[in-house]
């Protein structure tokens, strides 16, 4: 596991395309969805969203116990300094 691969997963929560394809409806509705209720283009959130959200959140909280659980295993020996670090000559 190395750092980009790592934050990668942190990160990479479901996006609104995502949910909107687990729903069946447009990004561009959960969008408006999600404005406050005085905006002009507020629609309410689909149904069955709250099973749609339940479902994408299990499935990336399996995403990071995993990762976690990479990250908190046996520590590896380094492969030699890092960058911009120098070995010391002797």
């Amino acid at each position: 596991m190395n750092f980009v691969k790592a934050t990668t997963l942190l990160n990479g929560g479901p996006t609104l395309g995502v949910l909107a394809d687990a729903l069946g409806v447009t990004a561009v509705s959960l969008s408006r969805a999600r404005t406050s209720r005085s905006n002009r283009f507020y629609r309410p959130p689909p149904d069955g969203w709250e099973a749609a959200v339940s479902k994408l959140a299990r499935e990336q909280a399996s995403v990071l116990n995993d990762l976690a659980a990479q990250l908190s295993g046996p520590k590896r020996r380094s492969r030699g300094p890092s960058k911009g670090t120098r070995r010391r000559r002797r």
